[in-house]
């Protein structure tokens, strides 16, 4: 780069070259297609071939063949000077072998045959390196493109590493340098949450209109062609977009929107950044706060002091742009004519430089011709110091790379020795240096020499005194008085034989070996270690005895395991007589005591072993049971074994989703888990856990499990006056019993519920959160009334058919035959008004909305005291998109717990009491607040009551009571590709003019049937009749 008279950057004449490769069909069908890179390929294609930004020659490769797809890039790499800049950029589908080599796929790529069919990263790497062109940089996109939903596919397999697909540009030499940014460190891209991500959050600018209804571009290629077009990525203020500063603004792009994504740079031989493109438009003037307007005039040095100092608090601050503002008026500064301005701008200027501890870093002994572990230095200074940062090395053997806290060091040679080096940080604030050592060591093993001592012969055992011969039979005795109390004790279950038996073979070992040692003299190895085994094996049966005392149980103890501590005395007692008979006399006072101290501990410990209560192991004792109306749904099995007792269900597939699973193997869920201190016992003086005595009503909770069948869904059920829940159904269901033990058939029926694809395991009423379709309208028309909106649910409302979204030309419309145009509250509610909803959500903005939503439990995740997901109501200050959230779509969803608590605030004259799932004797129901008043609650409940009785809700009508329902239909899948689900929430008054007794909300999801025919009045209402039935007849 050079720079004008004028001050602008300009680029040197040379060629610019770029090839994008966009795979988006797969002829193997187990390789899904991909619908954004054809989209991105067209827009980046436009930004590099733009000559005021990137000035590239640009190519573009569509859904290539593999051998089209090798041919392109080696011609590529191969076709240039040493003048060029190359830019080759990949969207497709990144593979791996079984070994983790890294393959980019082509439209004719067959998994199974990954090394023929698709081209492997290192052959684009060795490409790289052999390349004449003095700059080329690889960008791969190999990442699920664009905004999507949970459960969908990924573009790469998992542990893929890129970095060392690419090691071999390690030897890069001769060059200017050679660069990789990939769209993540590992080449898979796993988002994790259930909304769709809006297509502006990939790239404004290239977002997919609201009339397209399809996902947008990549997170990644949106965020490049977005900062390139807008000049954003020019960080640095200088006119020009580097490679550093576009990978620093692509990441913080995408994890703005999610973390599980993390853009990684890898450089190679480069000095500098590498320059893609003009910046598109000039740095924005930079505003500096009030007062920091420095004068440079000889009558203000008390104010250019203070302005040094609040240019020193903008160059700490968060904004890149105006911190090097800042940096240049102080630059300024420190020339000034007055010696303390002068001083105070120096060193404002010196303190935001980087700096880098101890300036040495030492990366130790390294293998030959292998990268060392990598060392992260972390480099400090203000924001402007990260956003600004470049950095060059000295030696082809060190690899530096950016890191979250500074820069991380690596080395690799095939020369060894001792290796030094340099790495210069360089940024707007300045520079610092850190020197950097390795050692390259040969992988040799030295040779073990073992130096062995003769060992003198001992007498057989024939010549030893009778004495010392009577003493090594008792000893023999002794270890067979232990093994055989462990045997017996084994025989009777009992909980501490195996200890014992180890203990006992032990010693019975180490007598005959000791034995055989000296019949046969000293040509045997075990002679030399026969006597320092003896006396740890004696230390091991006091020890073991000590362990038992305490571990053991009550019930446990017999006469085998004080038939073991006699044998473990004798064994002791003697094993310490043996050696006096060849001692001097202080040696055996000495020994005398020591085996008097044994023998004593081991009678302590017998006589006086600890009784009373103690901890237990957690399955030495049966678990609390779980209650349903005084009634267990759980229990525990005693199978004798070391985890004694096994978790048992009564019901467990209707139950499953309140009580969750208490697994040996697999941990626990749900109840299990929230409630597990009080459910299992931890000492010894209790028979049992606790037990915890749930909420549910027994008929209400088989209704709603019964109602959903073989369908997805789930119900929940809560009584408005208190918040407790008097169903929660979730389907499919599961018993967990099938896998509560740690055996073989237990592990088996885990793995097929992990594995089934309707996810039986997850609790659909408290952990999965659905767009709630049309019956979130209740809570826009609770907006409505309490902002002043409208007063009477009778008036006409200002709502034209069809009705465009605001700043848009997609026009909202509603179903088939229905009249919407200004009609009221009431009618709107009936017949679903698709234009009525979303004007009013437009009228009243998204703050109003939001607010009304939060009031009602939305932006929360509830505790009951099982913790559920979030409900969410975006924060969208857009009107087009606030207006479709309004009527339950966009980015608003919501859990059947959220829905039954938007009907039960409505049942309950307006006021949200908190839900719960466990009875507590010392607490009272606790209120969540008033999310309408009375007045607009009654109002309300006549337009709810009114969808029962003539709108889409008649199926939940009972004869004699007071209901109240709304129905809902909400699309799912990308673009709509899924079945619908279909809503339905309701409340029931047994007496009119008291609150509520019952509310409910249904979600079901039904593949069987057509698609005409799913709808909340036909499938969810008839589930929530039965339901209310079923409370209202308690």
């Amino acid at each position: 780069m050079a720079r004008a008279g004028d001050g602008r950057t300009v680029m040197r004449e040379s060629r610019r070259h770029a090839l994008l490769v966009a795979t988006s069909s797969y002829e193997d069908p187990s390789l899904r297609a991909l619908w954004a890179p054809l989209r991105d390929a067209t827009e980046l294609a436009r930004v590099l071939g733009d000559p005021a930004i990137g000035a590239f020659t640009v190519e573009v490769l569509t859904d290539p063949g593999a051998h089209e797809l090798r041919r392109g890039v080696e011609d590529f790499f191969a076709d240039c000077s040493v003048t060029d800049t190359l830019l080759l950029h990949f969207a497709c589908h990144g593979l791996k072998d079984e070994g983790g080599k890294l393959f980019l796929a082509a439209a004719d790529t067959v998994r199974t045959r990954l090394e023929s069919t698709a081209i492997p990263a290192e052959y684009v790497s060795r490409l790289m390196m052999r390349s004449r062109a003095g700059r080329a940089a690889v960008m791969l996109d190999c990442c699920y493109a664009g905004a999507f939903e949970r459960g969908l596919f990924s573009r790469a397999d998992p542990e893929v590493h890129v970095e060392d697909s690419f090691s071999v540009l390690e030897r890069v030499g001769g060059e200017r340098g050679r660069a990789v940014l990939t769209a993540s460190s590992a080449v898979e891209y796993a988002f994790e949450g259930s909304r769709v991500v809006p297509s502006a959050a990939a790239g404004s600018t290239m977002g997919a209109g609201l009339s397209e209804g399809r996902p947008g571009p990549s997170l990644f290629t949106g965020a490049l062609v977005d900062g390139l077009r807008t000049g954003d990525a020019d960080l640095g203020g200088d006119g020009v977009v580097g490679l550093a500063e576009l990978a620093e603004y692509i990441g913080e792009r995408i994890r703005a929107v999610t973390p599980n994504q993390n853009p990684q740079l890898w450089m190679f031989g480069a000095y500098g950044d590498l320059t893609i493109a003009r910046a598109a438009r000039r740095p924005d003037p930079v505003t500096l706060p009030l007062g920091v307007a420095v004068q440079t005039g000889p009558a203000a040095p008390e104010q250019r002091l203070r302005a040094v100092a609040e240019l020193r608090t903008v160059i700490d601050g968060p904004d890149a742009a105006r911190a090097l503002a800042a940096l240049a008026k102080l630059d300024r500064l420190a020339r000034d004519d007055s010696a303390s301005v002068r001083e105070a701008a120096r060193h404002a200027r010196g303190a935001a430089a980087p700096r880098i501890p101890d300036g040495h870093c030492d990366l130790g002994v390294i293998p030959l011709g292998r990268p060392g572990p990598e060392v992260d230095v972390p480099v400090f200074g203000p924001p402007v110091v990260r956003a600004t940062m470049t950095f060059s090395s000295t030696g082809e053997w060190l690899r530096v790379r950016r890191s979250v806290q500074g820069i991380a060091l690596s080395a690799v040679a095939e020369t060894p020795g001792v290796y030094e080096g340099r790495v210069m940080v360089h940024t707007a604030a300045g520079e610092c240096a850190l020197t950097v050592r390795a050692e390259i060591a040969p992988a040799t093993v030295p040779p073990v020499v073992t130096l062995q001592k003769p060992v003198p012969p001992r007498p057989s055992l024939g010549s030893l005194p009778a004495g010392r011969r009577t003493l090594l039979g008792g000893k023999a005795v002794g270890a067979a008085v232990m093994l055989a109390a462990a045997v017996g004790s084994i025989s009777r279950g009992g909980a501490w034989p195996a200890l014992v038996l180890v203990s006992g073979a032990l010693s019975a070992s180490a007598v005959v070996a000791a034995g055989w040692s000296r019949m046969r003299g000293a040509d045997r190895q075990l002679l030399r270690r026969s006597g320092a085994l003896e006396v740890a094996l004696c230390v091991g049966a006091v020890i073991a005895l000590g362990v038992l005392t305490v571990v053991t149980r009550d019930e446990d103890v017999g006469p085998g395991f004080y038939v073991f501590g006699a044998g473990a005395a004798v064994y002791t007692g003697v094993s310490g007589l043996i050696p006096l008979t060849d001692r001097p006399l202080r040696g055996r006072l000495f020994h005398g005591t020591a085996v008097l101290l044994a023998m004593s501990t081991i009678v302590t410990v017998v006589l006086l072993r600890p009784s009373g209560d103690r901890p237990v192991s957690r399955y030495d004792r049966p678990r609390g049971n779980i209650l349903v109306q005084g009634a267990s749904v759980t229990g525990s099995k005693n199978t004798g074994g070391t985890r004694r007792y096994v978790r048992t269900y009564t019901d467990g597939p209707l139950y499953a989703h309140v009580t969750g699973y208490a697994s040996q193997a697999y941990g626990t869920s749900l109840l299990e888990a929230a409630e597990d201190d009080i459910l299992t016992a931890t000492r010894s003086s209790q028979d049992k856990g606790g037990d915890v005595a749930t909420t549910i009503d027994s008929a209400a909770q088989k209704a709603a499990f019964e109602g959903l069948g073989d369908r997805q869904g789930a119900v929940v059920a809560l009584d408005p006056r208190t918040g407790a829940i008097l169903a929660l159904a979730s389907a499919p269901s599961y018993d967990p019993s099938s896998f509560s033990g740690s055996s073989s058939a237990d592990g088996t029926a885990w793995e097929k519920l992990r594995k089934d694809k309707n996810h039986p395991l997850l609790n659909r009423a408290l952990r999965q959160a659905y767009p709630p379709g049309s019956t979130f309208k209740v809570v826009t028309a609770a907006a409505a009334l309490e902002n002043g909106l409208y007063d009477s649910i009778d008036e006409k409302t200002d709502s034209p058919v069809p009705w465009k979204l605001p700043e848009s030309a997609t026009e909202l419309r509603n179903t088939a035959d229905t009249l919407c145009e200004n009609v009221s509250l009431r009618l709107a509610l009936i017949e679903s008004c698709n234009t009525v909803f979303g004007k009013i959500g437009s009228d009243l903005g998204s703050g109003k909305m939001r607010a009304q939503a939060e009031k009602f439990g939305f932006n929360s995740e509830p505790s009951v005291p099982v913790r559920a997901v979030e409900s969410v109501y975006p924060d969208d200050a857009d009107p087009a998109p606030n207006a479709l959230s309004a009527i339950g779509q966009w980015e608003t969803s919501a859990t059947p717990l959220q829905m039954a608590m938007v009907a039960a605030a409505v049942g309950n004259d307006g006021s949200l009491m908190k839900p719960y799932l466990v009875k507590e004797a010392a607490s009272e129901p606790e209120s969540l607040g008033r999310p309408l008043s009375e007045t607009n609650a009654d109002k309300l409940q006549e337009m709810m009551r009114a969808v029962v009785e003539s709108g889409t809700g008649t199926s939940a009508a009972i004869s004699g009571v007071e209901v109240g329902g709304k129905t809902g239909t909400a699309q799912s899948g990308v673009e709509n590709s899924e079945r619908p689900f279909a809503w339905f929430i309701s409340y029931a008054k047994p007496e009119p003019g008291s609150p509520a007794s019952v509310a409910v909300a249904v979600v079901v999801q039904d593949d069987a049937a057509d698609g005409d025919d799913i709808s909340g009045g036909g499938l969810a209402a008839p589930i929530a009749r039965e339901v209310m039935e079923a409370v209202l007849d308690t």
